[in-house]
Parts: C-alpha cells; structure tokens; sequence
C-alpha cells in the first residue's frame, strides 16, 4: 500500500465593529496544508447511537472491529500521527491515551487533530451526543 494524502485545514472570519459614524472589519484567517507521503492509513466508519462504540488494533481477525485499509485488509499501527472525523450528527471520537484526544463533529463537519508521540494509543471510542443516531467516517494515519 502506498501512501499519500493531505491535511488542510482552514478558518476565515470577518469581524465587524460599529461605532459612530465609523464601521471597521477586521479579516481573521488560519490556515495550513500538509502533505502526507508515506506511512499507513485505516478508515472507520459506520452509524452510532449514544451507546460508544470502541475500536482497537487487529489481533489475529480483528479485535473490537479492528482498523482496515482501503482494499479491506487489517492495519496494525507501530504509532499513531493523527486523526480526522467526520458525523452526519452530533458526534465525537475519542482517543483513549494519557491526554485524551476527542474530536467533536456535527452536520459533516470534518474535525483533525495531530498526536503528541507521548499520548499514542490505538484505541478509539466514538459516540453520539444527544439521542438518535448518526453515520461517522474516523480516518487514523501513522507508520
């Protein structure tokens, strides 16, 4: 499997300030790209309800669901670089690690965070907040 990909990551606001006989606008902008060209990839993904659903590494054919790759095949990470999610719903993904990783997404909102190699940990939970359900895609990259 040959990996490639890239993170971007985006956040524009324009601020307004009224005072008399005078308006201002302030632009505020963030932004990054980073380019991803080797490592492993795993893909998760399904629907939630409140109840979370852990995930883990593979161990002989799979364990807690396990993370697989595009062709369907079990990927074990030696460590964990980062993860995005992405829900339909209110929903959060949660690495379980000694500072605690969570990503909260609603309505597709895709979310992204990087790992500190201190906290790596292949363990994941993913919940719905609120009632109901909803469908949620983790992506978890590392070597």
């Amino acid at each position: 499997m040959a990996v490639s990909g890239t993170i971007n990551v985006s956040a524009s606001f324009l601020d307004l300030v009224s005072e008399t006989a005078n308006e201002s606008e302030k632009k505020i902008s963030l932004a990054s790209a980073t380019t991803i060209t080797g490592g492993k990839v795993a893909v998760v993904s399904g629907t939630v309800g409140t109840a979370a659903i852990s995930y883990g590494p593979p161990e002989g054919d799979g364990f807690l669901g396990g993370y697989r790759d595009t062709s369907g095949a079990y990927v074990a990470f030696e460590e964990i670089t980062g993860f995005a999610f992405k829900a339909d719903g209110l929903a959060y993904a949660r690495q379980q690690a000694a500072g605690i990783h969570t990503l909260v997404s609603d309505e597709n909102e895709a979310t992204y965070t990087r790992v500190q190699t201190s906290d790596i940990s292949e363990f994941f939970t993913v919940a719905k907040i609120g009632s109901g359900t909803c469908n949620f895609s983790l992506v978890i990259y590392g070597a």
